[in-house]
């Protein structure tokens, strides 16, 4: 029989057994983060993320957000994050520009974030380009 849990529940299960076990070592860092730490970012940036939808100030409607972050815990709690309130996380890798990134936004129909909103305008990518409503 298949295993029915969520990834958010999975999370809260392990850090509930685990606590200040180690959850993630980053290599070749070796930045470390416990099953508890973690399951605490995650909750405060869903809950982050609520607030923004609920505020208007970021548009979920298709489901889908845009990450553009390093390979870290930064992103692996902002993946788990959106995963925990039924949203799907688009890695945009970091080396794309101009027409590059606004085809990965448009191929994914992801709505980006503030961080990403800045870097389109830094790289003079107009919103409209990405045919998306930019937060």
């Amino acid at each position: 029989m298949p295993l029915r849990i969520t990834l958010g529940q999975l999370l809260h299960d392990c850090a509930a057994r685990f606590g200040e076990r180690p959850c993630i070592t980053m290599a070749p860092s070796g930045e470390t983060i416990s099953y508890g730490g973690l399951e605490s970012l995650v909750n405060r940036a869903g809950h982050g993320f609520r607030d923004r939808i609920a505020a208007g100030l970021l548009d979920a409607a298709s489901g889908h957000v845009a990450i553009m972050l390093e390979n870290g815990i930064p992103y692996l709690t902002m993946s788990y994050a959106l995963k925990k309130i039924d949203l799907v996380g688009v890695s945009i890798n970091r080396a794309f520009r101009g027409p590059a990134l606004a085809r990965m936004i448009n191929m994914n129909a992801v709505r980006p974030c503030c961080p990403l909103r800045r870097i389109l305008m830094r790289w003079q990518i107009s919103p409209v380009i990405c045919r998306i409503c930019v937060c």
